[in-house]
């Protein structure tokens, strides 16, 4: 949007348009815009608020010439111009993309968080439920059929499996 309004700047210049003044002004206000001015935080990289300032800068020289129509100076320098716009760009894209990453990042370290959970969850209850429900199945049909000699049960599990292995 910058690119094009600066394009816009430099034909209003030279066919002399009355909208120039207020097409000034939109290009100093998506200069300015809150989404742009908020990249001067720590976390933003210094790439991207040095291409910002450089932008903003070089447009305190631009908005300067093009008040005084300095088409000249104008059609010499729009190129340079753009392609710190362009510059700027690349440097939020590189910001986006290392953004993206580190969310994915995040997110692998959250599924892998996850798994692990569910994994010693399971084998937990494995051990400490399932392995223990087994034994007293075994060891009360053995009963039913009349063998009494059923290897001892483990008493010492922290729940009711535990309590129901103690002898009466």
């Amino acid at each position: 949007m910058l690119r094009m309004q600066s394009y816009r700047l430099g034909y209003d210049l030279q066919s002399g348009s009355p909208q120039l003044n207020a097409h000034r002004q939109l290009f100093q206000q998506a200069l300015h815009s809150p989404v742009l001015t908020n990249l001067n935080v720590w976390y933003v990289p210094e790439a991207v608020k040095t291409r910002y300032a450089h932008l903003n800068a070089n447009w305190l020289e631009m908005n300067n010439r093009l008040s005084k129509g300095d088409l000249p100076w104008y059609q010499a320098n729009i190129n340079n111009y753009v392609n710190q716009i362009d510059l700027f760009v690349l440097a939020l894209q590189h910001y986006a993309e290392r953004k993206m990453l580190l969310v994915v990042a995040i997110s692998l370290a959250g599924g892998i968080g996850i798994f692990t959970l569910v994994f010693f969850t399971l084998r937990r209850i494995r051990h400490q439920v399932v392995a223990p429900l087994n034994q007293l199945v075994t060891a009360s049909q053995r009963i039913e059929h009349g063998q009494f000699d059923s290897p001892p049960l483990d008493t010492s599990l922290p729940n009711e499996l535990g309590l129901l292995a103690k002898p009466a």
